[in-house]
């Protein structure tokens, strides 16, 4: 029993992990599990604020503020279409003359293509601003631009001889936006914070953000605020109080529908380096899901430094529940073995001791129950090792699959990076907005993902069509086109994969949920039972 006891501790302590804040973590798993619901919320009501430009007789004036409002909007949830609304008030404004709307917007699509990381782009367009017919508020957001643009190129060039360069330029950037009375006061407080950090006064740069916090609640400043205050607390060495603001950072952050966020990443690192590696691979997963949705290759770059790592501890992690559950299966069995052997020697004690006719016959009748218990146990355990082996074997193939399909996107974007960075190098300004509207790369990505669910699928279920097949009537029978499969078939696919929710597979397809929907509908029209239809395809193979 000692033996047992152990290896059940161990197996429990396998599956936790420390955490610092129970509700914070609760608060944010909760929104996570919330998160396409949110992003639907958010797109509806985007949907509701561009019908504005289709009121008839519009007034440039007019259109360039439902732009603005559009743009405030899909700044940090999608980076093409923020781009799109900067562009089109930059032509605007030019149309209309108004010089101050032209430079302001000519800031905000720097900031979008510096987040992207098209740091040539940014500087050019900021270099052709004209600095001496700048407004003051116009100063201020010229400023912050630049800045952005000399913090991104400070990350990307860590380690490197320019690193120094980029840092200077960002600095000169601050020491303006701080001295300059028209900028509005999260600006100011947030480069003041920022410079005394610099500066070395970790713990003053604490009290003035801290300080100014309330102030800010459901918003994008509110993420930027906490994100950055974990900052200052991991340079202080303090990791309970930052890994406390990058979990109120994160839970605005999906809270709010940002997809440009920065925390979660941070977070599932601290958790990785912590050993909970289940929470840092949802956690860096959700990341890596957020940055694609938002279109940015800054983030994308950054979240590929350290999926890898993350997802090969979970891997080892699951191999070490497995092992785990394998060895109490094992031991449980010797255990079971040992009480019948004794439950076997006891009987024929018993026999030996007590001759009645009577006392026999009961003490068979134990040993017959024993036995088919022992029996039923058997099977459930030879059952419960052909799952586990059934498990372990998707699960490689799974993983196999993703690394596979990681590393492809990886490939896929940075040429896409380089075609879209040699565009704005030769300012080819027309054909860069071309290649940013056109869906071309998002459907090879898409292509390419439903091949290698095809080829994972079959694999594990290689008679999945088949098996469809029977539970249509003869008439309605699905084929694979060629070695590829159908719409319906991959809906069926992601049922037998537990996986039913419309939105879950609509997602996942890139479909809209109507279209799932009315697959879903017509293929139980097809079936011979059509109330237990996707059950029985849930079943296939179980």
């Amino acid at each position: 029993m000692a033996v047992l006891t152990l290896c059940l501790m161990a197996l429990f302590a396998a599956c936790g992990g420390h955490r610092a804040d129970d509700a914070l973590y609760d608060t944010l798993d909760s929104l996570l599990d919330e998160q396409p619901r949110i992003t639907n919320d958010k797109e509806q009501r985007l949907v509701i604020i561009s019908h504005g430009l289709q009121r008839p007789g519009l007034s440039d004036i007019e259109r360039y503020d439902v732009n603005q409002h559009l743009y405030d909007e899909y700044m940090a949830f999608r980076f093409d279409s923020a781009l799109h609304y900067s562009a089109s008030n930059i032509a605007l404004a030019r149309q209309m003359g108004d010089r101050d709307r032209e430079y302001f917007s000519m800031t905000q699509l720097a900031h979008i293509l510096s987040v992207t990381g098209l740091f040539d782009a940014a500087s050019e367009l900021l270099d052709s601003i004209d600095t001496n017919q700048l407004s003051d508020l116009n100063r201020v957001a010229y400023d912050n631009a630049r800045m952005e643009v000399s913090l991104y190129q400070t990350e990307q060039a860590a380690t490197t001889p320019y690193q120094k360069t980029f840092y200077n330029e960002m600095m000169a950037c601050r020491d303006r936006l701080m001295a300059n009375e028209n900028a509005d006061e999260y600006t100011r407080t947030f480069n003041r914070a920022t410079y005394t950090n610099d500066k070395g006064q970790t713990d003053q740069a604490i009290s003035i953000l801290e300080g100014y916090l309330p102030r800010e609640r459901d918003n994008r400043q509110y993420s930027i605020l906490t994100s950055t205050l974990a900052f200052f607390y991991k340079v202080k060495g303090d990791s309970v109080k930052q890994e406390e603001y990058l979990l109120r950072s994160a839970i605005n952050d999906v809270r709010c529908a940002i997809r440009e966020n920065n925390a979660l990443r941070e977070l599932a690192i601290l958790l990785f380096d912590r050993g909970d590696t289940q929470r840092a691979f949802r956690y860096i997963t959700t990341s890596a899901e957020d940055a694609t949705f938002y279109g940015t290759r800054l983030r994308n770059s950054q979240v590929a430094q350290v999926a890898p790592k993350i997802t090969e501890a979970y891997g080892n992690a699951r191999k070490r529940i497995l092992n785990g559950t394998i060895l109490f299966l094992v031991i449980a069995a010797i255990l079971a073995l040992a009480a019948f052997f004794a439950f076997v020697q006891r009987a024929r004690l018993l026999k030996k001791l007590h001759h009645e006719h009577e006392a026999t016959v009961k003490a068979n009748e134990r040993l017959s129950i024993a036995t088919e218990s022992l029996r039923k146990l058997n099977e459930q355990m030879t059952e419960t090792n052909k799952e586990l082996k059934e498990l372990g074997l998707i699960k490689e193939e799974f993983i196999g699959r993703f690394f596979e399909l990681g590393s492809a996107f990886v490939t896929n974007s940075a040429a896409h990076k380089r075609q879209l960075n040699k565009l704005a190098r030769e300012h080819k300004m027309e054909a860069l907005y071309k290649e940013l509207r056109s869906t071309t790369y998002e459907d090879q990505l898409k292509e390419s993902f439903f091949q290698r669910f095809d080829d994972a699928f079959l694999s594990i279920c290689p008679g999945f069509v088949e098996a469809v097949n029977e539970l249509l009537e003869p008439q309605n029978r699905i084929q694979l086109q060629g070695e590829r499969m159908t719409t319906e078939l991959r809906i069926l696919a992601l049922i037998r994969l537990d996986i039913s929710n419309n939105q879950k597979i609509a997602d996942i397809l890139h479909s809209s949920i109507t279209t799932v929907y009315t697959y879903r509908s017509k293929l139980r029209a097809k079936a011979k039972n059509r109330d237990t239809f996707e059950d029985d395809v849930w079943a296939i193979g179980r």
